[in-house]
């Protein structure tokens, strides 16, 4: 157990990133859609700061340490202001120049439906190695009623998924036996 635990640590820490072909349409379909929504936000709120730097330029502020000869902090406020909208015009042209470019990518699963469960994979193809390392055969039983899988092999890993989720999860026996085919092949 110690050995599989090694063996899992990678596959299920945070940082765990694989690329999923499958889903490369949908991530940059939904990257375009997203990227191009925070353009338009930011399009507006451009548009607001521009209006609110107008009318900031015709009001005054009383100085209150003008006695000490300290300048007025207004001219340095509507400088850092005015920079700001600068710097977020920058960053806007860059957004539509990615936009024109197509090169935006949805970083998360879009639809998890069409996502592999790459961890799931994982687990089942290291499981199944340690199974047949133990000298075990990979088989599973078929109830001839239900249909449902179940055997050793089986429990075995919906034991590991219980300890291993949380709250504990089972996996269904079909996508067990689906992994186990894949691991066949």
């Amino acid at each position: 157990m110690r050995q599989l635990s090694r063996e899992l640590l990678s596959t299920f820490g945070p940082e765990l990133h694989l690329y999923q072909p499958e889903l490369a349409t949908d991530r940059q379909r939904v990257g375009q859609k997203k990227l191009s929504r925070a353009i338009d936000l930011v399009r507006s709120a451009e548009g607001k700061l521009h209006e609110a730097s107008r009318l900031l330029s015709d009001i005054g502020f009383a100085n209150p340490f003008a006695n000490a000869g300290v300048p007025n902090p207004r001219d340095q406020r509507l400088q850092q202001f005015d920079a700001a909208i600068a710097t977020i015009s920058e960053c806007n042209e860059f957004y539509v120049r990615m936009e024109q470019a197509r090169s935006a990518r949805y970083r998360a699963t879009p639809d998890a439906r069409k996502a592999a469960d790459v961890r799931r994979e994982i687990l089942c193809v290291t499981l199944f190695n340690l199974w047949q390392t133990l000298g075990r055969n990979l088989t599973y039983t078929t109830d001839p009623l239900s249909g449902v899988r179940s055997g050793p092999l089986i429990e075995f890993v919906n034991d590991v998924v219980q300890c291993l989720t949380d709250p504990p999860a089972r996996l269904n026996g079909e996508a067990i036996k689906r992994e186990l085919e894949d691991f066949r092949a």
